[in-house]
């Protein structure tokens, strides 16, 4: 007889175990919300990742993936979405990749500015949101670097020019399927 229950709690757990999958599964693709979670966690801990190369490489290059995440989320999820993603992210990678600085609150308000500029063209093709977001987020920060910080022109141009073709690379190739995936 012991077995017989044994075997009854076993079957149980796996049927509920089972539920619990399929419920899982279910609310994912009902709740907006706790996908929007989801990803929006993601491409947080993915940025905060990716910006640990600056402790290793010290050119003037600018590699990262949050205009991306920041991007995608505004237009699957909204605005609020990709400002949790813009602020928390950009905040995140700052400490992460032990860049906090003066110049860090430019490149905060530039990745506020991929979030507006992405919810203004949230119509468009993803891959054109996020080449104009990051022109966008560009010239903003490029600006304040220069003519309130009197950067370094060579190094300005240099951060702005490589973040630009990484991003058109990024939202050419890799976006397009990542947002049918998403969406």
């Amino acid at each position: 007889m012991p077995q017989k229950k044994q075997d009854y709690y076993k079957y149980l757990f796996y049927g509920l175990a089972g539920f619990a999958v399929i419920l899982l599964l279910y609310v994912l693709f009902i709740s907006q919300m706790l996908r929007a979670s989801i990803y929006v966690t993601a491409f947080i801990v993915l940025a905060m990742v990716l910006s640990n190369y600056k402790k290793f490489i010290k050119a003037p290059i600018e590699i990262e993936l949050l205009t991306l995440g920041i991007v995608i989320c505004t237009v699957k999820f909204g605005v609020k979405a990709g400002l949790v993603v813009a602020i928390l992210g950009g905040i995140l990678s700052f400490i992460v990749g032990f860049n906090i600085s003066p110049f860090s609150l430019p490149m905060l308000l530039g990745y506020i500015s991929i979030a507006i500029s992405s919810y203004a063209f949230r119509a468009i093709d993803i891959a054109y949101i996020g080449i104009i977001a990051s022109i966008i987020n560009n010239i903003i920060v490029f600006t304040i670097y220069n003519f309130m910080f009197d950067y370094d022109l060579f190094k300005n141009a240099s951060f702005g020019l490589s973040n630009l073709v990484f991003n058109i690379i990024i939202f050419l190739n890799i976006a397009p399927f990542l947002a049918g995936f998403i969406f």
